[in-house]
């Protein structure tokens, strides 16, 4: 007979340091996003970028700009012209170089800008990022126990991607400060025959590997014959990632990158297994502290206030993710329709929100002082600032977050903070991070082969 459910805990990072810039620049590298008018990161030849000049926003900014420039001694603007033409020649140590002079220098935030005659704006800095420069900003870990004897391994659970990858004996690199699991130590591990993965992100960063079938343990939960992606080389920002030992993806097997023949996650595992009372699972993360967690098979009755219920909408699973229709946002009390056909996407690996420019514009136009800064890596604010709540349709219900949430974390500005909303640049989807899923409740239910997604809003008030 199948358990009612099992529950488990996250445990938070305890090296984790929130960074607006380097959380969307990953953002950007996971969901492939190309260049718009408001993204600072963008997708281009395959390559991660950045604008490292300023965005023209009006006439306004432009008479600004012109009255900065003047006050600006020669010397000064003879540094920035031979800093852009260094960038330009050596894209990946010029971004870093004007980055670190941008964090200790003001004046560069009032960098002169320019409007083609197309009345467009144009970009006269851009670089390449380089992996050391993007973070893997794992914020809540959960432990699982994989093989007999068994290991027991800190994985990052992502409701955006769909392999089961960690650590191992047969990485390369040696592995610092870290838990890796040993297939060769363990009786029920058997290597999968001509089975490969490999995932790899825009900045160079990559983990590829071989395959084994063992036995994990979930809180309780034994897994059977589980597919468990070891890896063999890790680089770049998967090699510096010392935030968890691997990662558990809870997106559909559409996803899975191993080849030839894609392998199930173990939810789909659980499923199968009928290890499960109801083939479901849920999500609970909290903002400072480490009382978040999953549950898998049951929904916890005591997360949401009395006479606060769960709505559900149908998933689209076409793409492989947990994507649902979002017809409109509310800021305050104000509703705005979104594009026709708009979909959002719950993503447990991605911090920040992203939103079409058109809705990330609408958001911080009612902001006085907000405006976009690529020098500081995209929209920020000022830090005494009250903005106003925002709120996300899923299907027919709005979900949102207190406005007070908009200001994720200090930036280099003085007085500002970087904004918790960004660009999706031209990705059709809206992307709910972290950020979002805070301050709901989500379920997340495979029933009847037709998938749906609920939320249940929590306390602005609870931390």
């Amino acid at each position: 007979m199948a358990p009612p459910g099992v529950q488990v805990n996250c445990v938070q990072n305890p090296g984790y340091k929130a960074n607006g810039a380097k959380s969307y620049a990953k953002a950007i590298m996971r969901w492939h996003i190309n260049r718009s008018d408001m993204t600072t990161f963008f997708i281009d030849g395959g390559k991660l970028m950045r604008r490292v000049g300023d965005a023209l926003a009006d006439e306004g900014d432009d008479q600004h700009s012109k009255s900065q420039s003047t006050s600006n001694s020669d010397s000064d603007s003879s540094d920035k012209r031979a800093m852009h033409a260094f960038s330009m020649s050596n894209p990946t140590r010029g971004a870093l170089m004007i980055m670190n002079d941008r964090a200790n220098n003001q004046s560069m935030h009032d960098a002169p800008k320019q409007r083609s005659k197309a009345g467009g704006t144009v970009m006269r800095d851009t670089a390449q990022v380089p992996a050391e420069d993007v973070q893997n900003d794992s914020e809540y870990v959960v432990p699982v126990t994989i093989g007999n004897p068994g290991v027991k391994l800190n994985l990052d659970f992502d409701t955006g991607s769909s392999d089961l990858w960690v650590w191992s004996s047969h990485t390369h690199k040696k592995a610092k400060n870290r838990t890796i699991y040993h297939p060769g130590a363990s009786r029920t591990a058997k290597k999968a025959k001509d089975l490969s993965w490999k995932i790899s992100y825009a900045d160079g960063s990559e983990a590829h590997g071989i395959v084994y079938y063992d036995d994990i343990e979930v809180e309780g939960v034994k897994i059977k014959g589980q597919a468990v992606e070891t890896a063999t080389d890790l680089s770049g920002s998967f090699l510096n990632d010392t935030s968890s030992d691997g990662l558990l993806g809870l997106a559909f097997p559409k996803l899975n990158t191993v080849k030839p023949r894609q392998q199930r996650t173990p939810f789909e595992q659980m499923i199968s297994q009928k290890l499960l009372d109801r083939p479901l699972f849920t999500v609970k993360l909290d903002k400072g502290d480490s009382a978040g967690f999953f549950t898998f098979g049951h929904v916890d009755g005591n997360v949401l206030r009395p006479g606060c219920d769960i709505w559900e909408t149908y998933v689209i699973p076409d793409n492989g993710w947990w994507e649902f229709e979002s017809r409109g946002i509310m800021i305050g009390k104000k509703e705005y329709p979104r594009p026709p056909g708009n979909t959002a996407i719950a993503d447990t690996g991605t911090t920040l929100i992203l939103l079409d420019d058109g809705a990330v514009h609408q958001i911080y136009s009612q902001i006085r002082g907000a405006t976009l800064d690529h020098s500081e890596g995209g929209y920020v604010l000022p830090s005494d600032s009250h903005p106003p709540d925002i709120y996300f349709a899923a299907g027919d219900r709005y979900f949102g977050i207190p406005g007070t949430d908009l200001m994720f974390a200090p930036c280099g500005r003085k007085g500002y903070s970087f904004g918790a909303v960004q660009s999706r640049g031209g990705n059709k989807q809206d992307i709910l991070g972290d950020v979002f899923l805070k301050r709901v409740y989500a379920v997340f239910d495979a029933r009847d082969g037709k998938p749906r997604i609920g939320f249940g809003q929590r306390d602005f008030t609870q931390n």
